[in-house]
Parts: structure tokens; sequence; C-alpha cells
């Protein structure tokens, strides 16, 4: 986020963030993900560019899908 710049509210799951010192396989998100996906318990997923200044590591990104 930048200052004095507005933005719409991000999306929000459920639950609360993974215990840093004991990371899940796969992505770090998918206990809390109701798209979670086989693929996201066993791979993290790659960086995906989603704009100007940002990016997203999802596997649904891949697909389109996210």
């Amino acid at each position: 986020p930048r200052l004095g710049q507005k933005r719409s509210r991000l999306f929000q799951i459920k639950g609360e963030p993974p215990n840093p010192a004991k990371l899940p396989t796969g992505c770090y998100f998918h206990p809390r993900c109701h798209k979670a996906t086989e693929i996201c318990r066993k791979k993290y997923p790659p960086e995906f560019n989603i704009g100007e200044d940002g990016y997203a590591a999802c596997w649904l990104l891949e697909k389109g899908e996210a």
C-alpha cells in the first residue's frame, strides 16, 4: 500500500496465517483456502505478474481461474 492512494479492499481468506516455524508443504495457504487442489498441497506455486506493481503465487492463476 502507498500513503494517499485509495484502493479497494483486498480479498481475505478465513483463518490464521501459517506459523513461519511450521509451514505446510506446498502452498502455505492451502489449509485455509476453499479453492485449494491437490497440487496446492504438494508444490509451492510460481509467481505470476498481476499488474504494474504486483505479483501473486497461486496455481489457479496458471489456469486462469483465480
